[in-house]
């Protein structure tokens, strides 16, 4: 009786968009990880905390802020911008900027320097399903603070369209417009000179291989971590090189035909694969068939022993060591 209610909600109506809504996209209830705390300099009621950023955006002033859910310290936010991107669909799209600040001491002059070849490098970060910023901005485990430190580079992410402040609703339409309109605002804000790494972890590794095949500009590599080849193949546990079905989503959009699976041979830049051999979510196979598929592929990350949710968390700082690597060493120059 469970199965035949689960099916009738997830199969009715049978239409492939909602379908993949309901399977897909499971966001967290707003304002339960964080809210905006905004304010005018001219208002009487000058401080207040929203829930959305199509309420954010009538203010001078917006900082996200994230609710404390774990112990610990509670992250820095004063070197953390918040902006509201709109996409070609009308979302308007909650966006931090975690710049990072590390120095780099000269272990001969005692000099601070910095490292200009990341410098001129930022991230653009895709997340998983099931969470949003507020989940990345906690004491405890990956945060986005530390992604940032670690990595050495500036650092962006976004929410996905009815994810967190974010307006509209979540589908597989959206967020490959949700990609493209902040990958658009780092290019405006940053200068053509910007050289842009995606990182896409989970179900964020569909924007990303979207994106990537679309050849946009400053584009200079890709990171996957737990890709998966598709939807169809993934739900009903088909083998990555199976047939395509008709109604699989993540690999029909609006934008362009395909992709991950068949998408993934028109990227042109550097990828770099990460995949845990414990994954019981995205089987490990996923990533090595995709890895095959890819023109330019790195040597990638097969973790032994890790799983869905370690392959990217601070248990495994080689798989950290490993992207950068990848990008002070294997991305392209512009």
């Amino acid at each position: 009786l469970q199965f035949i209610s689960t099916s009738c909600y997830v199969f009715c109506p049978p239409i492939p968009e909602l379908i993949t809504r309901k399977l897909a996209f499971h966001p967290p209830r707003r304002g339960f990880t964080y809210v905006i705390a905004v304010h005018d300099d001219n208002a009487a009621n000058n401080h207040l905390e929203v829930d959305s950023a199509a309420k954010a955006i009538r203010f001078q002033f917006a900082q996200i802020k994230p609710k404390k859910l774990s112990a610990g310290n509670r992250i820095p936010l004063d070197d953390i911008v918040t902006t509201f991107v709109k996409t070609r669909r009308g979302s308007l799209i909650t966006t931090i900027l975690i710049k990072n600040h590390n120095e780099h001491p000269n272990p001969r002059t005692k000099d601070v320097v910095c490292n200009s070849f990341l410098l001129e490098q930022v991230v653009l970060f895709s997340q998983p399903n099931g969470s949003d910023l507020g989940c990345y901005l906690q004491p405890q485990g990956l945060n986005l603070r530390w992604l940032a430190n670690e990595l050495d580079v500036d650092v962006y992410a976004y929410d996905y369209s009815g994810f967190g402040t974010s307006t509209g609703h979540a589908s597989e339409k959206n967020i490959y417009y949700d990609i493209e309109a902040v990958y658009e605002h780092i290019l405006t804000t940053r200068g053509r000179q910007i050289r842009i790494v995606l990182i896409g972890f989970s179900i964020g590794t569909a924007p990303s291989i979207a994106h990537a095949a679309q050849h946009p500009p400053n584009l200079c590599g890709v990171v996957l971590i737990a890709p998966f080849t598709s939807g169809w193949r993934l739900l009903f546990k088909r083998e990555p090189t199976a047939e395509t079905c008709f109604f699989d989503r993540f690999l029909r959009h609006a934008l362009q035909s395909s992709i991950t699976y068949e998408r993934a041979p028109e990227i042109d830049v550097p990828v770099l694969i990460c995949h845990g051999s414990l994954d019981a979510t995205i089987p490990i196979s996923h990533g090595k068939i995709l890895h095959t598929r890819m023109k330019r592929a790195v040597r990638p990350l097969f973790l032994t022993g890790a799983d869905h949710l370690s392959i990217f968390s601070n248990r495994n700082l080689v798989v950290f060591w490993r992207i950068r690597y990848f990008m002070s060493h294997e991305i392209d120059s512009l």
